[in-house]
This record gives C-alpha cells, sequence and structure tokens, in this order.
C-alpha cells in the first residue's frame, strides 16, 4: 500500500513477505491445550486502536495450535482467540511486516453466556441463530437472519436449542430470529430464566394513498419502537423491513418484528449524479402483537400544497 507521486524517478517498491501468525492457546490454570478454539481476526486502521473484527471470517482450531496467514497490507492486525468456557483474550497489534510471528495464549477459566432458544410451542429451536448486542457493536437483522454482519458475534443453537457465547463485559442484549419467530432479552432479565422463547413474527397490510389517489408502486416500511433498548446502553440494532404497494396502493409486510411501532411511505428522491435519498414520511403508529396481522392506512389525509420557484438570475448550470 504505498502512496506514489508522479516524478521523472523511478520508484522502488519493496515488497513484504506474506504476515505468518501462529501459537499455542492452553488453558492458563491446567496449562493443557484447549481442544476447541476461534480465532477472530481485527483489523487495525489508522489513527484507531480498535479492532474491527472480521468474525464472517473467522477461524475454528483444535488441539491448542493455530496458524492465520494475511496477504492485504493493512495498517496493523490483532487476534482475538475465544474458547467455551474461558475468558476471551486478544493479542498486541500486530504490524504487516513482521513476517513470521509467534504468539501464544493462554485463556483464564470463565462460565459462559449460555441458554437455550425455545420455539413458540416450547420445543427446542435448533439450528438458529443468535446475536449479541454490546456497546459500540452494531447488529443488523435482514429478514430472519443476522448473518451479514461482520462485528457482530453470532452463535447457532445446536439440537438442543443450546448457545453460548464469551461472557462479556458490560451492558448486552441477546437476539434470536429464525423462520419461526423472534426473541429479545436484555443482560438483567435473561440471567434469570437463561432462555429465549420465540414469539412468532407479526404482518401488516393495508393500503398508502397520495392525496386522494392509491400510491401505485410505492416502498412501505416499518420502524419498531427501539427506545427501550437504547436507554443508557448504546446497544445498536438496525431493522427495516418494506413492502411494495400494488397499482391500488395496497401493500403487505411479512416477518414484522412483534414490536409496536410506525409504518410510513418511502420517499425516494434521486440526488445529483446517481445517488438517492431514502427518507420515511407520514409514518402511522401501528400496534402489532405476536402471530397477528395488523392493518393500517398511510397517507390521505392533508390536501396539496401548489407553489412556484422562480430563479433570481441565470444560473451556469442549467436547472430542471
Amino acid at each position: 500500500n504505498v502512496p506514489l507521486t508522479a516524478s521523472d524517478k523511478e520508484h522502488v517498491v519493496v515488497l513484504a513477505t506474506k504476515l505468518s501468525v501462529s501459537g499455542s492457546v492452553v488453558d492458563a490454570t491446567t496449562k493443557r491445550p484447549i481442544s476447541k478454539f476461534r480465532v477472530v481476526r481485527g483489523i487495525l486502521f489508522p489513527g484507531g486502536d480498535q479492532p474491527a473484527w472480521q468474525r464472517l471470517d473467522a477461524t475454528d482450531a483444535t488441539e491448542g495450535r493455530y496458524t492465520e496467514v494475511f496477504d492485504q497490507a493493512y495498517d496493523g492486525w490483532k487476534l482475538r482467540i475465544e474458547a467455551p468456557g474461558h475468558k476471551p483474550v486478544e493479542s498486541r497489534r500486530i504490524a504487516p511486516d513482521e513476517g513470521t510471528v509467534v504468539l501464544d495464549f493462554a485463556l483464564e477459566p470463565q462460565e459462559d453466556l449460555a441458554g437455550v432458544v425455545l420455539l413458540p410451542d416450547g420445543k427446542a429451536a435448533a439450528g438458529v441463530e443468535v446475536a449479541l448486542g454490546t456497546k459500540g457493536v452494531y447488529t443488523s437483522l435482514q429478514g430472519t437472519s443476522f448473518g451479514n454482519a461482520h462485528n457482530t458475534p453470532i452463535a447457532r443453537t445446536d439440537s438442543e436449542g443450546r448457545f453460548f457465547f464469551p461472557k462479556p463485559e458490560g451492558d448486552y442484549k441477546l437476539f434470536a430470529a429464525a423462520e419461526a419467530g423472534f426473541a429479545e432479552a436484555d443482560g438483567v432479565d435473561f440471567p434469570k430464566t437463561k432462555t429465549l422463547k420465540l414469539a412468532p413474527w407479526a404482518r401488516i397490510e393495508g393500503r398508502v394513498m397520495i392525496g386522494k389517489k392509491p400510491g401505485a408502486g410505492e416502498f412501505v416500511t416499518f420502524q419498531p419502537d427501539l427506545g427501550r433498548w437504547r436507554h443508557g446502553s448504546q446497544i445498536m440494532f438496525g431493522y427495516n423491513p418494506e413492502g411494495r404497494a400494488d397499482s391500488e396502493g395496497r401493500f403487505v409486510i411479512e416477518k414484522v418484528l412483534p414490536i409496536s411501532g410506525y409504518a410510513g411511505r418511502v420517499l425516494i428522491t434521486t440526488l445529483t449524479g446517481s445517488g438517492q435519498s431514502h427518507m420515511p414520511v407520514g409514518m402511522t403508529a401501528v400496534a402489532i402483537k405476536p402471530g397477528e396481522t395488523s392493518r393500517v392506512t398511510i397517507g390521505g389525509g392533508g390536501r396539496p400544497v401548489v407553489g412556484r420557484v422562480v430563479l433570481d438570475g441565470q444560473p451556469e448550470t442549467p436547472v430542471d
């Protein structure tokens, strides 16, 4: 990653060898190799010491040994070692030009953040994604999956519906999502039951109007009221499902989070160039109940406002 300035001189670029980091992972008390653990890479960008953890690219290792080979010239790297029943450990900063590095880790025993996910009928929910929300980590739900969030810790339940995370420090929230439904709990309530029970998804149907005319082809969005998750926690959660109205302005939004919120039309404005602005407008309160269909009419009120824009002089660029 070499900046170059045009000149008559010949530039010499020296290529570094690939960075290779390997070592051992043992229990700090018994000194025995840890049988199963995960290695998560963290990218360090210039001017920052907080790594962007690449959880989608994490690797599983066994028998207390690991090897990671890096071939991208970022400003630096860190490694995070996670193992069941142990406190996670983060490495020092690893420079991209260090070549071959040996880093050994000793993990202290620690109780996991563990629990079980249940289906709405009370049976164990196997293969369900569970996301761990902590301060500064953005958790995004798309459909019934958290899988596109690089920086979000995600676990998948086993055949008995069980999951675990290394126990986080500070406030946290747990989110579970599957075809059968959605569940959430915070760090105050979850330890009491250690259970996440899925509530069935809700559904919204209705009609969007622009004045007295149907909003044919308009996009509609739903935004649940997530205020109760934000107070004092700084835990970020994103979720914005959309539907599209037919020629009569009628729409349906499936897989709605079972939390009351607001539905509205998406006003799409084309900006200079190829960009667009997507702005929810006409937001209308919607009471949501798990497993039920809520009905709402968006727009249809108010009255037209008609005006005229007059240019003061001739601009250099023609105005459409």
